[in-house]
């Protein structure tokens, strides 16, 4: 299992395979900032279970590429069944798939975001590097034994590069509810606020040109202006720079924090009063925000201005867990936030919608069975 990103649903996963015994060697990057799951071989955990980190290294002339090489290094030395990579750089997952060809392993592309749906800007050099991503991106598809896309929106893309239908399975993302559920809400950075009665919208997570921080921004200063709410963002990188700059310009209402010890996520969830999604209209149709999923587990109301044809909006809307707005629409996106501040009943029966379907629908049984018939068919 190789999951570039270190999320915390696919380490369940790998957890779940190796309960029923399968030898399950769990691979991701070490080096990133991003806020990763559970990815230290616990006390409870099968003996079949191995997890490694594998640092992107940092001296002239390494990156995607060398990180790709080292992984398939793990690969050849484990020489596994079968490989399942996702959340990769488009050459990392080639590099995969190649390693895995070369050893006769079979190879499932977990089609997690698709990065030749991204339109490339009009600087020089962007558009030629689009068009090498487009064609490694879908040569890597071509070559794989078999895609789990993880809505049909990514099946059909996954079509049309010309993959048998028969070779593609859906299978949505989900969150690790027992890790997500949580009995408290003392989140100690928010303790202060809470005990004096002020409302907490959150945002945890990735943040960059297409989650929204501009909309952060904006909500912010109408925290300030309106003597109501504040707004946490936890979250870091290039995306949280225009936070930090708002901040500097005065905006009292926001605070900001790096990414949080994975076992403190759920109290840091539940202390929150809104939870907060963003995803661009161009990113919309290929990239589904796992943050909502996660969100669910927590039993608070979730406002996420993301594209509705988005699966993550559909799955808010149908679940009744939240309002969805136009990404475009900073006013509708301002005015839905404090709306929810306004209406505690409403934000109760949101939150209570999303922790029931998150229980119905988050169970990694039947689930990981899904994963098996796609793995060892």
């Amino acid at each position: 299992m190789h999951d570039y990103l270190g999320h915390p649903f696919q380490a369940e996963l790998s957890r779940e395979l190796a309960r029923r015994g399968h030898c399950v060697r769990h691979v991701y990057c070490s080096t990133i900032t991003v806020g990763q799951g559970k990815l230290r071989v616990g006390e409870t955990d099968s003996d079949r279970l191995s997890i490694i980190g594998m640092p992107r290294q940092g001296h002239r002339g390494s990156g995607p590429g060398t990180y790709g090489q080292d992984v398939g290094g793990l690969i050849r030395d484990f020489a596994p069944h079968v490989v399942i990579s996702g959340n990769s750089p488009v050459p990392v997952q080639r590099h995969i798939q190649q390693t895995c060809a070369e050893r006769g392993i079979r190879f499932v592309y977990w089609l997690q975001d698709v990065y030749s749906a991204r339109a490339p800007s009009g600087e020089a050099g962007h558009h030629d590097e689009w068009e090498r991503t487009a064609r490694c991106e879908k040569a890597t598809l071509l070559s794989s034994d078999a895609v789990v896309a993880i809505a049909e929106p990514f099946a059909v893309f996954v079509r049309q590069c010309g993959v048998p239908s028969e070779n593609i399975t859906v299978i949505e993302n989900w969150a690790p509810l027992a890790e997500m559920e949580c009995d408290s809400d003392d989140w100690a950075p928010a303790r202060s606020d809470r005990s004096s009665g002020k409302h907490i919208f959150l945002y945890s997570g990735t943040l960059d040109d297409r989650h929204g921080a501009d909309l952060l921004v904006r909500l912010a200063k109408a925290c300030d202006a309106r003597n109501s709410g504040v707004l946490y963002v936890v979250s870091e990188g290039t995306g949280r720079l225009a936070l930090e700059r708002a901040r500097q310009l005065g905006i009292r209402r926001l605070q900001l924090y790096d990414f949080q010890p994975y076992d403190r996520v759920p109290s840091m969830f539940a202390a929150a009063d809104v939870l907060l999604a963003g995803l661009s209209t161009e990113a919309g149709q290929m990239s589904v925000p796992s943050k909502v999923l996660a969100y669910l587990c927590a039993g608070r109301p979730v406002l996420a201005a993301i594209p509705s044809t988005n699966r993550a909006a559909q799955l808010l809307e149908e679940t009744g867990a939240g309002l969805v707005v136009n990404p475009d629409d900073p006013d509708e996106y301002v005015a839905a936030a404090f709306a929810l501040l306004a209406d505690s009943a409403r934000r109760q029966r949101m939150g209570e919608a999303g922790q029931q379907y998150a229980r119905r629908a988050f169970a990694i049984e039947p689930i990981a069975t899904r994963f098996e018939e796609v793995l060892v068919p």
